[in-house]
C-alpha cells in the first residue's frame, strides 16, 4: 500500500482519497476501518438494566442476540438483558470486530473459535465461553469478508 500527505491550507476538515482500479475487500476494510477511527470507537458501553446501568468492556462482548422485545448480551462470564434495538445497539459497535450473522445475531469475530457446516447451508460458530449460534446463508459472505477467506 503506498500513501501520500498533501497539505492543503485552504481545508480545516480532514479528507482522505482512497484510489484503487477496483472497490474490493480491501478498500471496504479500510473504509470500515476508517468509519470507526472517525467515530472514535468506544472501549466501554453503558448498558441499562432493568435495575441498574453496567459499564460494559467491548471486547468482553462475545454475542448481542434478540430474544423479544429485549437484548442479551453475553459474555464468557454474564448474560445482561436490556430494551434496545439490534440496529442502534450495533451502531455502537467497532465494525471491525463485530458482524451480524442472522437477523437477530452479532457475534465479536476474536471470540470465534470455529466454524462448522450445518442444515440448508447455514453454518454453526463457537465461540469463547461454550456459546454456540447459527450463521444465516444470507450472512455467510459477509463473515467471510471479515475473516478474510
Amino acid at each position: 500500500m503506498k500513501w501520500q500527505f498533501k497539505e492543503d491550507v485552504t481545508q480545516n476538515e480532514l479528507s482522505v482519497t482512497i484510489s484503487k482500479q477496483a472497490y474490493d475487500q480491501e478498500v471496504a476494510a479500510l473504509v470500515s476501518y476508517l468509519d470507526d477511527f472517525s467515530h472514535g470507537t468506544a472501549t466501554m458501553i453503558p448498558i441499562k438494566t432493568a435495575d441498574r446501568i453496567v459499564m460494559l468492556a467491548v471486547a468482553d462482548v462475545v454475542l448481542v442476540e434478540v430474544s423479544g422485545d429485549d437484548l442479551l448480551i453475553k459474555t464468557e462470564h454474564q448474560t445482561l438483558v436490556f430494551r434496545e434495538r439490534l440496529y442502534r445497539f450495533k451502531e455502537k459497535l467497532p465494525t471491525t470486530d463485530f458482524v451480524q450473522v442472522s437477523r437477530q445475531t452479532i457475534i465479536n469475530i476474536n471470540h470465534l473459535k470455529s466454524l462448522e457446516a450445518s442444515f440448508s447451508g447455514n453454518l454453526l460458530a463457537h465461540l469463547t465461553g461454550g456459546l454456540k449460534t447459527s450463521v444465516s446463508r444470507r450472512y455467510v459472505k459477509d463473515l467471510e469478508r471479515i475473516l478474510g477467506i
